[in-house]
């Protein structure tokens, strides 16, 4: 401790704690309507920093892709390049599917084929010939089942209800 706090201590005796003071409350609809005035300010520069934010990021996304589309270009200059080298080194060896180097592994592999379906035609087709691959899905209409239990007060099982205290909102303009 210092000499001056000793002083004051044997002087004075300990220090008390500052009084608390009280805290601030809305007490009249002028005050409410303050506390409104000043959130919707608030919300004002909140809604202003996202704009500021969001063209922020926009000029950077448009700046990234523009970067990464002339980069894009460049990879597939140079896969167009080691496709045709790849081939010439198959014409050598047609058995060739892999050839590693340093930097990277060139590969060719037969693919499966693709499958597209047209729904709208398949499924008759597939109601008459080929009913194991119709799939039916089942589910619950829970609006129903709500206006339901409305309506009778009788509540279905596998169906909770939980009541819920009233909600506070503040809406500012």
């Amino acid at each position: 401790m210092s000499v001056n706090l000793i002083e004051t201590i044997e002087n004075f005796g300990v220090p008390e704690a500052p009084e608390e003071k009280e805290r601030f409350r809305i007490e009249t609809k002028d005050q409410a309507a303050w506390a409104l005035r000043k959130m919707s300010r608030i919300q004002a520069e909140i809604e202003e920093n996202n704009k500021v934010a969001q063209a922020e990021i926009e000029r950077i996304t448009a700046w990234r892709d523009e970067e990464n589309e002339k980069l894009e270009r460049s990879i597939s200059f140079f896969e167009s390049l080691l496709h045709e080298f790849f081939h010439s080194q198959r014409e050598c060896d047609p058995k060739l599917k892999t050839m590693k180097l340093p930097h990277g592994t060139l590969k060719m592999r037969k693919q499966q084929p693709e499958f597209q379906y047209d729904e709208a035609l398949l499924l008759p087709w597939v109601k008459e010939n080929l009913p194991e691959a119709l799939v039916i899905k089942e589910s619950v209409s829970k609006q129903a089942i709500k206006k339901y239990v409305i309506a009778t007060g009788e509540k279905p099982p596998g169906v909770e209800i939980v009541e819920r205290g009233e909600k506070f909102s503040v809406e500012v303009v």
